[in-house]
């Protein structure tokens, strides 16, 4: 007896084609029983082409999901709005330059450019340093350390000076955590942009 290699149908010995398919792809059984327990059929062509190289990253297409990096251009984006919203009441060109840096750090993260990378991660390192500065300001604070900014508080509001301390310790410590994360975030996001 014989097995058909393109249908699986048993074909007699005698038949020259398979009865069932037409082919000529035939195989005596014994030989397939070899086959399963691990044989090669010489009969089927392996194509010739070269193996994927599984370590090599593929840059990503299509449009960005949401993620961390659309969190960021949100949080950036309120910021440079109370900058313009600022800079009506009281002119300061820092604070427009701030707001045109957070308003191109945006458009290049939107268009998911290698500039915008860079802006985002230059603008973390910015972030976390005043977040630092906020951290240390509101400890100092907070502990009665700084004599001369809590004697403005001690007219009649003792503890508001405490109080201010402590809002800003925790803005410093938001702004310093939001600084790092947003630097490892883009630093090891490099693949997703590609222009």
């Amino acid at each position: 007896m014989k097995k058909c290699n393109m249908c699986g149908n048993t074909v007699n010995d005698s038949l020259p084609v398979c009865p069932n398919c037409g082919s000529n792809n035939l195989q005596p059984l014994n030989n397939v029983a070899n086959n399963l327990n691990g044989g090669i059929n010489p009969q089927v062509n392996m194509p010739n082409q070269p193996m994927p190289n599984l370590n090599q990253q593929m840059p990503i297409q299509g449009n960005m999901p949401m993620t961390y990096a659309t969190v960021f251009m949100a949080l950036i984006g309120m910021g440079a709005v109370s900058n313009l919203c600022s800079s009506i009441k009281d002119f300061s060109i820092a604070t427009l330059i701030a707001a045109a840096f957070a308003g191109l750090t945006i458009f290049f993260l939107y268009k998911r450019t290698k500039v915008g990378r860079i802006l985002a991660m230059v603008y973390s390192v910015f972030e976390a340093i005043a977040g630092f500065f906020f951290l240390i300001l509101g400890a100092l604070l907070s502990l009665g350390m700084l004599s001369s900014l809590n004697n403005e508080f001690e007219s009649g509001l003792a503890m508001l000076g405490t109080a201010v301390g402590i809002f800003l310790f925790l803005i410093g410590a938001a702004c310093l955590a939001f600084g790092i994360c947003s630097f490892v975030y883009f630093k090891k996001r490099a693949i997703m942009y590609i222009n």
